[in-house]
């Protein structure tokens, strides 16, 4: 009798841990619904893992592509030309003014849009009911950022850490290059847009 009351003391502790790293696993596993903030401030609810994306910006679209979600994408403007596969996905017109008919058909989950010329739009897209997560990086630190949240929101935090630090390594490398170099004798660099006004 001791020998069997043992026994389910023991199931019953063994049950009781199974149940709670059961439970844990699934917690880590289903973070939905998420709520961020953007770089407007505005906090966004993702009630589950988005399957359906657009991208405003050619930027936006570059970040998807690295975080591994070209699958997931769904629209993209007509400057969203890189990578090469971005010729596969349907286009929703110019950068700014934004199709929000087109936009609206595409049913996205959410969409990545840009600060810049896009930023009068968007309460229009939320009108619609539509999710809008903004980011506008001005710095390198700003656009690590940025990875991290795109991929906290598309529920691969572990895939934006990794794309993370495979950055700061390169940019780590190309530091010490030219960390020898002096300043008066790096080249200058002149980058130029697509548009009429000179931007560099």
């Amino acid at each position: 009798m001791k020998i069997f009351k043992k026994s389910i003391l023991i199931f019953t502790f063994l049950f009781l841990i199974l149940s709670f790293l059961f439970s844990f696993s699934f917690a880590e596993a289903s973070n939905y619904p998420l709520t961020i903030i953007d770089d407007t401030g505005s906090a966004i609810t993702i009630p589950e893992e988005p399957q359906r994306i657009i991208s405003t910006a050619p930027s936006n679209t570059e970040i998807l592509f690295a975080l591994g979600l070209k699958d997931k994408i769904v629209g993209i403007t007509n400057y969203c030309n890189f990578p090469e596969e971005t010729k596969n996905i349907e286009k929703i017109g110019e950068i700014s003014p934004l199709n929000l008919e087109k936009i609206v058909s595409l049913k996205p989950d959410f969409i990545l849009a840009y600060a810049g010329f896009q930023l009068k739009e968007i309460p229009r897209l939320r009108e619609l009911g539509l999710k809008a997560i903004i980011i506008e990086p001005l710095t390198l630190k700003e656009t690590l950022k940025s990875i991290k949240m795109v991929a906290t929101v598309c529920g691969i935090p572990e895939k934006g850490n990794a794309l993370m630090e495979d950055l700061l390594q390169r940019i780590n490398k190309i530091k010490t290059k030219v960390s020898n170099i002096a300043i008066t004798e790096r080249p200058n660099i002149f980058i130029g847009g697509i548009y009429e006004a000179i931007w560099t």
